[in-house]
């Protein structure tokens, strides 16, 4: 049977379509005789048909597929509309590219770090100063060195003083005073002028673990003299403790200054030393450290706020010596601390002409008496208890001094029974002279 087909129709539908194809007619020319609109809506219709007829799970998966294609291009569209409508843009090579490496010699992690600081956390048994601990280990090289320092008119002004670490000061004979300075954590280029020693100067000595002193000479008695009182003689001490005396040990470690000589100062108060020969000399000797020396209390400055105006001491040792050894000290507010005077005037260091002043001033009551000898020596009582005063940050505070014995550290304390601590920074120890209960000096507080 043949079918007729009118092809000159425009509605061929997908209907007669199919019958045409179905009864074998060639397929090139059905789809000529089709429009382009027509035939693009058949092949949809076609597609349609075929998903209708689809599995529910096969529909799932194109629509997912669909949503993701439609997002995708959503944020190319979004993309592009900000590379190419946004002024200054420009489009981000995406492109790969082998970086460059350049080794830069000698140069690492640490080098731009700042060294971490070094915490002086090392309290100086002697006054309390703070050092590192590379600094301490480096003074406990050496011992404390002792010099002992005249104070006659003619030996004004002396050298050292104010780089001391403490300094005690107290009778000789006849009403003139004498010093013993103690330098430990820095030196003199020159100290002095350097006279002999006493008794009672080596048992406050010995508190710093048999330290090496310069001196010239000691008191001692010859054969034959009248009067001899065994607390005096300093020469029998020096043998009895073994002393480390410079000077009983031959040691040539002082000089002269030949200029201060020439201008009529007598030879006896011109002999000097350097602290550094000193110490030089004491390894010579195997007179070195690390010594162990018993710490004193110690504590911060008071702030400013909290420090008076002023305060002043006044110190008269003796009649005998008239006010040309009479000691003053002033305090400082501002670097809380004491300045000294001397004889009615400033007390300067000849080294740096500068004049002395010390964080702290104890006045130390210590029993006192003359022996009757031909040279009026006189003697303390080093060893026990007796009062004492301590000033620091512009204050006042009464309490007890204590040694138990020649090698024992003196320790202060309050009335309470508690150490008394000190502010860290120069220390001196004025010794004053007591007979029973009564007080030989005279001694002003304002």
């Amino acid at each position: 049977m043949v079918l007729k087909v009118d092809l000159s129709k425009d509605d061929f539908s997908e209907s007669d379509y199919e019958k045409k194809t179905q009864a074998g007619l060639p397929d090139s020319k059905t789809k000529q005789k089709i429009g382009f609109a027509k035939r693009i809506r058949n092949k949809f219709r076609v597609m349609q048909a075929s998903i209708a007829k689809m599995p529910v799970s096969h529909k799932v998966l194109i629509m997912g597929i669909g949503i993701a294609v439609a997002g995708l291009a959503s944020i190319a569209a979004v993309y592009g509309f900000i590379i190419f409508t946004i002024p200054g843009r420009e489009p981000i090579d995406t492109t790969y590219k082998l970086l460059e490496v350049q080794v830069i010699r000698g140069l690492t992690f640490s080098s731009n770090l700042p060294s971490p600081p070094k915490v002086r956390d090392h309290a100086n048994p002697i006054n309390g100063e703070l050092y590192t601990r590379d600094e301490f280990e480096e003074l406990s090289k050496n011992k404390p060195l002792l010099v002992m320092i005249e104070n006659s008119v003619d030996a004004r002004p002396q050298a050292g003083l104010s780089n001391a670490d403490l300094v005690y000061e107290t009778l000789a004979e006849s009403g003139i005073t004498r010093f013993m300075a103690v330098f430990w954590s820095s030196g003199a280029e020159k100290v002095g002028p350097i006279r002999s020693l006493r008794t009672y100067f080596l048992d406050w000595s010995s508190e710093y673990d048999d330290p090496p002193i310069c001196n010239i000479g000691q008191a001692g008695y010859d054969t034959g003299e009248e009067v001899v009182v065994p607390e005096a003689d300093a020469r029998a001490y020096i043998k009895r403790y073994d002393i480390k005396s410079f000077d009983w040990y031959g040691r040539k470690v002082t000089w002269r200054d030949t200029d201060k000589y020439n201008k009529g100062v007598a030879w006896e108060h011109v002999a000097y030393s350097e602290t550094k020969t000193l110490w030089d000399e004491a390894n010579v000797m195997g007179w070195t450290g690390p010594g162990k020396v018993e710490s004193l209390k110690f504590k911060k400055d008071a702030l400013k706020e909290q420090r008076p105006l002023s305060q002043e001491i006044e110190i008269k040792f003796l009649n005998l010596g008239g006010d040309k050894f009479k000691v003053k000290w002033t305090f400082d507010k501002d670097s809380n601390s004491y300045k000294r005077y001397l004889g009615g005037e400033p007390h300067i260091d000849e080294n740096n002409s500068k004049q002395i002043s010390a964080k702290n001033i104890i006045i130390q009551h210590c029993q006192y008496k003359a022996t009757g000898d031909k040279n009026g020596r006189i003697v303390f009582t080093t060893i026990g208890e007796g009062n004492v005063e301590i000033f620091r940050d512009g204050k006042q505070m009464g309490g007890t001094w204590k040694k138990d014995s020649r090698t024992s550290r003196t320790k202060f304390f309050d009335k309470e029974g508690n150490e008394i601590e000190l502010n860290r920074g120069q220390i001196w120890i004025e010794i004053v002279p007591v007979s029973g209960n009564t007080e030989l000096s005279t001694i002003t507080i304002r």
